[in-house]
């Protein structure tokens, strides 16, 4: 059983003062388009919190593919809009993106200042983030659901911080109920708005990832990277 101290932040404001291991969760849709991206194999994902700081990595290197949005769309000149389904039909693998979004990329950033450590989550990947978290034992926890642009609380973030939760204390929520509340929540509403079913489908998928995204600090920033799955124990 989990053994740290654990507490839920909300929004930008609470990924500020994350400490320990912060958790990022934007369920619709960052999370899930940084576990898309991971999983297609790409080299180097580069967050940034603007779009500026986005604009200025193509003008230094060409051929970065741009990633992200702004009000749930594509900003001009980026490549790939902030969509986990766009992603998983493109190919990433061997290239180098920046990705900026509303709110999980500013959150990425700004917990990066006072965490020691900082992951994504979503409930793609809430066991094997839970699993981590318990084999480390006590240290302190920070979830942090980011909401609306990192300032309204969004039903489907805070439902992945207490399903998360749940599962580091050995109570498992039913996730069917929880999935019937996230299809009809306004967040929900908003992607069907943008026409992002097949975005919707995904992110309320369970465990359809293994993996564990970290943030790595580099001599020039930042990237995210797929935390290495603890070895298997062997049987008997």
């Amino acid at each position: 059983m989990f053994a740290g101290p654990i507490k839920i932040l909300h929004g930008i404001e609470g990924a500020r003062r994350a400490s320990g291991i912060a958790v990022i969760i934007d369920v619709f849709r960052f999370s899930n388009t940084v576990l898309s991206l991971l999983d297609s194999g790409i080299e180097e994902l580069i967050p940034v919190a603007d779009l500026e700081e986005a604009h200025e990595f193509r003008r230094k290197h060409p051929d970065i593919l741009l990633i992200g949005e702004r009000g749930g769309k594509k900003p001009p000149s980026f490549d790939f809009d902030n969509s986990p389904y766009e992603i998983s039909r493109g190919e990433f693998q061997g290239k180098r993106a920046v990705i900026t979004t509303s709110a999980g990329s500013r959150g990425l950033v700004e917990a990066a200042r006072k965490a020691d450590q900082v992951l994504v989550a979503s409930f793609g990947n809430a066991r094997a983030v839970a699993d981590y978290l318990r084999k480390r034992g006590e240290t302190p926890v920070t979830l942090v659901p980011l909401g609306l642009n990192g300032e309204i609380e969004a039903e489907e973030d805070t439902l992945c911080a207490l399903y998360i939760a749940g599962l580091l204390f050995n109570f498992e929520m039913d996730y069917e109920t929880i999935r019937k509340e996230l299809l009809s929540s306004p967040g929900a509403q908003r992607l069907r708005s943008l026409g992002r079913e097949k975005d919707l489908e995904i992110c309320t998928e369970l465990d359809r990832f293994e993996t564990v995204p970290t943030l790595c600090k580099t001599e020039n920033g930042f990237i995210i990277q797929a935390m290495e799955p603890p070895p298997t124990m062997p049987s008997g």
